[in-house]
């Protein structure tokens, strides 16, 4: 079985770099570069995007562009085809689309992608994070919003949580969000969800 990396952020001592590499880890124990065509439709570079295998594809969701001159939030979904060596971009003509976000938390289950929190900033905006949920049909190719009772619960907002599944359940821990207050200077604190 083989791993797959895609996109990413680093900071080479002077600016930061986000890359749209896809690299795979395989039996032999070596990274090695998928090069594919440059005439071919690929993801931009991307970080704090999310990613799940079905069905021999892999399909990216979201992420951001964090340079120091640009920032930008995706909510494209994009599917690669490991046997194909091809990307392809999923455009849903019905169902609900998540808005634009990154660090939020991705799982396959059945023939769905689960889609939970994340975040959105943009420079003149208040940050926002997320704690709803949406589903990707992997088999129709359609998102759809997964609404829930108003007498139950949800987890807090967050990002950068941690997903499971276990069964038919879907388990969320962690995470990170800023609460408005004005009491901290800057007039946010910081939250770590336990």
């Amino acid at each position: 079985q083989d791993l797959y990396l895609f996109g990413g952020e680093y900071f080479d001592g002077i600016e930061n770099i986000v890359v749209d590499h896809l690299l795979r880890w395989d039996k032999n124990e070596n990274w090695k570069q998928i090069i594919t065509p440059s005439a071919t439709p690929a993801p931009t570079p991307r970080c704090a995007h999310s990613t799940v295998y079905y069905n021999g594809a892999l399909y990216v969701f979201g992420g951001e562009l964090a340079t120091a001159d640009r920032y930008h939030h995706y909510k494209d979904l994009w599917r690669y085809d490991v046997k194909k060596q091809t990307w392809s971009e999923c455009t849903s003509r019905t169902g609900s689309v998540p808005s634009p976000r990154s660090g939020h938390a991705a799982i396959a289950w059945k023939n769905f992608m689960i889609i939970f929190g994340g975040f959105y900033e943009v420079l003149r905006d208040t940050p926002r994070w997320f704690n709803d949920v949406y589903c990707f049909d992997l088999k129709t190719q359609q998102w759809m919003d997964v609404p829930h009772s108003k007498l139950g619960s949800r987890p807090e907002p967050r990002s950068a949580c941690n997903i499971a599944l276990i069964g038919d359940a879907v388990l969320i821990h962690g995470g990170f969000s800023k609460l408005q207050n004005s009491n901290v200077a800057g007039g946010k604190e910081s939250k770590v969800h336990t």
